[in-house]
């Protein structure tokens, strides 16, 4: 194990005070510039990784307006330093769009369809539905829904 003088949060970022002294092994962890990071893949060009932000090619940083977890790897490219998904999203004179947009929702048309603004798998069809089917009350405005035929 070696040790590492710990002043920053890898992740967000926040300013320890007083810093930390954590023991860590090289194996998993690597010590940058008083951050302690999960080694590889939490290093990008000499440098730890926040939460918001993904490696392109082992050299770029670019950021997240969400979560990495909502993207696939080897979908993620950057435009003008933020991140985006390349299935649902193009980035056109540095600024990212949706290809497909449903309501102001970046998707992707080989796996998703959008009916009247409600996005649904392929598989699946939409049902307006007016009345609750247990009481039977009404809905004002109905609502939309998503269902498998197959299934109901």
């Amino acid at each position: 194990e070696q040790l590492c003088i710990v002043k920053y949060d890898s992740g967000s970022g926040y300013k320890y005070n007083p810093p930390s002294y954590q023991c860590y092994n090289p194996t998993y962890s690597v010590c940058f510039n008083n951050s302690l990071c999960g080694y590889p893949s939490r290093l990008c060009n000499q440098r730890c990784l926040r939460y918001n932000q993904a490696c392109i090619n082992n050299v770029t940083v670019c950021n997240f307006t969400n979560g990495y977890s909502y993207y696939q790897a080897g979908r993620v490219e950057s435009c003008n330093g933020m991140c985006y998904d390349s299935a649902t999203q193009q980035c056109i004179n540095g600024a990212i769009q949706c290809i497909n947009n449903c309501s102001g929702v970046c998707y992707d048309s080989s796996s998703q369809q959008c009916f009247n603004g409600t996005l649904c798998s392929l598989s699946e069809q939409l049902c307006i539905v007016k009345y609750d089917s247990g009481s039977g009350y009404k809905y004002n405005p109905p609502s939309y829904q998503c269902y498998n035929p197959t299934y109901s």
